[in-house]
């Protein structure tokens, strides 16, 4: 019995550990995501400025750090070459298609965090 225990406490502990990494993974994605739009230019829904802080939210949320910035760049050219050719309208819009849902709803929180003490309106559904 005295066995189990730690090792429960191990196996508990490192499954925590992963969903940690699963979600710093999701965020520096979506970071990177709404940097790719920022260098696209302005969208019909979302400004150049807009996704750049959007980009900058969700680093905020995993940390603001050398190791950070890193992966972000890594995942940035990993979702480059997603895109299919030029930055176009249409290629931006395929490109949108398979990442925008998910990450409009992980920004509402990270938006929230990085900006609540800055605006009024930063946590507003």
């Amino acid at each position: 019995m005295r066995f189990w225990i730690p090792a429960l406490a191990l196996f508990s502990s490192f499954a925590l550990f992963q969903q940690a990494h699963a979600a710093d993974d999701e965020r520096i994605t979506c970071s990177a995501y709404y940097l790719l739009l920022s260098v696209d230019g302005d969208h019909a829904d979302i400004s150049s400025k807009q996704a750049s802080k959007a980009a900058y939210a969700f680093v905020r949320q995993v940390g603001d750090n050398p190791q950070t910035q890193g992966l972000l760049t890594k995942k940035f050219d990993e979702l480059r070459q997603e895109m299919p050719g030029k930055m176009t309208a249409e290629n931006v819009a395929a490109f949108r298609a398979v990442q925008d849902e998910h990450c409009k709803a992980l920004l509402k929180s990270a938006w929230c965090e990085a900006y609540k003490g800055l605006s009024a309106n930063a946590c507003v559904e």
